[in-house]
């Protein structure tokens, strides 16, 4: 759980503007060092931002009546499996990179009940 200290808080001190902040702005590398193997307190860390990162598209999209993904389509341990394949793939690339490859993927709802 250190490690998740630390990868925090070396991003945060960045001097420079940032769109995205957290796990997202660390490399793919970083992440797959930090071992988020499903159910443990890395996973946990690194699912919660990306979910939070697609439940905020997704939140944008509804509100300006545009189509959103799925996000229950796939589950927690697959969108997991997912972003950790593409990490292997793209070591550096930002985590919200693949992040977003997630999000594109899932299948996209076109009208709610």
């Amino acid at each position: 759980m250190l490690g998740l200290v630390s990868l925090q808080c070396v991003t945060a001190a960045a001097k420079e503007p940032f769109a995205i902040m957290g796990f997202g702005q660390s490399t793919c590398a970083e992440i797959t060092r930090l071992k988020p193997v499903d159910r443990t307190p890395e996973a946990a860390a690194v699912m919660s931002w990306a979910q939070g990162y697609m439940s905020a598209l997704n939140i944008d999209h509804v509100r300006n009546g545009k189509p959103f993904q799925d996000l229950g389509a796939v589950t927690i341990s697959g969108q997991l499996a997912f972003m950790l394949n593409y990490c292997d793939k793209n070591p550096l690339k930002q985590f919200g990179v693949a992040v977003h490859s997630l999000y594109i993927s899932l299948p996209q709802v076109t009208e709610t009940k």
